[in-house]
């Protein structure tokens, strides 16, 4: 009698024992699936930043650079479609971003445009200025994300 109690004591502490390892398994798999989808998504942030940062130094340094509107093109295609409307609509005019921005600024005569983009008119700000704070915008937006 006292050995069949110890048997059923015995099975008793061994399926506890794996059902208690069969829990930390799945613990262990739920924080790995954790860290694996922050440190992803910690790159693709640093990845945005990286290239909102070039539109940005684009920008400051202006159209006469011969490589910037290349640069330009590349950074916006890289980066996710939603936002930077103003940048796109100068940037990827040959491309399929259709935004009521992006067709308002190429409906405008290229005088019109030329002039909107380098030149404050009644102390407005220039396109750049506008597109210079998108990319700001952009950038906090990414940086309040990795917090």
């Amino acid at each position: 009698m006292f050995l069949i109690v110890l048997n059923v004591l015995s099975t008793l502490g061994t399926v506890l024992a794996a059902g208690l390892a069969y829990a930390a398994i799945r613990s262990g798999n739920k924080q790995a699936k954790a860290s694996a989808d922050a440190l992803v998504r910690e790159r693709r942030i640093d990845f945005e930043l990286d290239h909102l940062e070039r539109l940005l130094e684009g920008l400051d340094k202006g159209p006469l650079v011969s490589s910037m509107p290349e640069t330009m093109r590349r950074s916006l295609n890289l980066l996710p479609a939603p936002g930077l409307e103003r940048l796109r609509a100068v940037y990827l005019t040959e491309t399929n971003y259709r935004t009521a921005e992006l067709r308002r600024v190429q409906a405008a005569p290229q005088q019109v445009l030329t002039d909107r983009l380098n030149y404050s008119l009644d102390g407005e700000p220039t396109y750049y200025d506008l597109m210079r704070a998108d990319v700001r915008e952009a950038i906090n937006q990414r940086l309040n994300a990795r917090d």
